[in-house]
């Protein structure tokens, strides 16, 4: 189980901007030489289809997952780097799409127009403030012995270390995605009061609930994606128990009295991932995944077994030593 929400959890999955900073050289994350402002179109947001959208990079990279090859790819980042330090016009951008749909109730579904990667990512809800992550992966190799051969290192990875790269990715959006919410279920100051009045203590306006659309700076190479899935949010988050839309959102589980509690809940929950060890982002790997991954499990039992084995071989081989070693006197 992950410790925030499941609109958050969509929210990162949709994103593909964060991709290449927050998983700069991790297996299945990108490159930092490869962030740059995308080229994003959002087809469709509906109640009953979800949102249908599409992105591609604005400029080529020798890092960025293509069908050419890798030198083909340098040759065509150098030749566009060249015409912009000369000045010169930029070719149309001629780089594939990746398709983007989000269906209800919180699958995410992508792949590239070519079909040689797709992936479903299922977002479930376990409470307010925790999810679970489901997702398959698919790829199309190459025929030949090539593809022969990249199929046969793919499956002699074992499933628990696929599994252990999965929870680092994961790992490394933590502490951002639960600042985040912390952040925005965290009261805001009350509203102004008109030119020329003043308040009382007793008619002071308690906090307000902080709005993603009044508080978050949307950028439109970067977020339209993530706006257009709190959007459909808003249209049907009034039939969900709880959400958080660009617009509106449910009301807080926790109330906030300023007389009562003036300080205490507001640094409860704008405490620091990075600082406070007891906060939820801290959560051991073992409790969020070992525990509920019978392969995981296995895999850790076996490791254990084998230290304990370990050790028994080296008391034996000691004992062993030193009787060797030992002459009667």
């Amino acid at each position: 189980p992950l410790p925030y929400s499941y609109e958050y959890l969509l929210e990162n999955l949709i994103d593909p901007a964060h991709i290449p900073v927050s998983h700069d050289r991790t297996p299945g994350g990108g490159f930092i030489e490869d962030a740059q402002a995308l080229d994003m179109v959002v087809d469709s947001i509906t109640a009953q289809e979800g949102v249908r959208g599409r992105y591609r990079g604005s400029r080529s990279s020798p890092f960025s997952f293509s069908l050419k090859s890798a030198l083909e790819k340098r040759r065509k980042h150098e030749e566009e780097k060249a015409r912009r330090a000369a000045g010169a016009a930029v070719a149309e951008n001629d780089m594939e799409y990746t398709q983007v749909r989000m269906q209800p109730p919180g699958i995410l579904r992508q792949g590239d127009e070519a079909g040689v990667f797709e992936a479903a990512l299922h977002c479930m809800p376990t409470g307010r403030g925790k999810s679970r992550l489901l997702f398959r992966t698919a790829f199309r190799v190459m025929p030949g012995w090539k593809g022969f051969l990249f199929r046969v290192l793919i499956s002699m990875k074992p499933q628990w270390m696929k599994n252990l790269n999965s929870c680092k990715i994961l790992e490394q959006d933590l502490g951002l995605i639960t600042s985040q919410e912390d952040f925005m279920r965290s009261p805001s100051s009350p509203p102004p009061l008109p030119a020329g009045e003043t308040a009382t203590d007793a008619q002071t306006p308690p906090p307000c609930e902080r709005n993603w659309e009044d508080t978050c700076l949307n950028l439109g190479t970067q977020d339209k994606l993530v706006v257009a899935v709190r959007e459909w949010l808003d249209g049907v988050g009034p039939s969900l128990p709880y959400y958080e839309g660009w617009k509106s959102r449910s009301p807080p589980v926790l109330s906030y009295d300023a007389a009562s509690t003036p300080s205490v809940l507001p640094s409860l929950l704008s405490s620091s991932p990075t600082l406070d060890p007891h906060h939820r982002a801290q959560t051991s790997r073992y409790y969020r995944h070992v525990l509920n991954s019978r392969l995981s499990r296995k895999a850790l039992h076996a490791v254990e077994r084998g230290q304990v084995l370990a050790k028994a071989v080296m008391a034996v081989s000691l004992a062993m030593g030193m009787l060797s070693r030992w002459e009667p006197t």
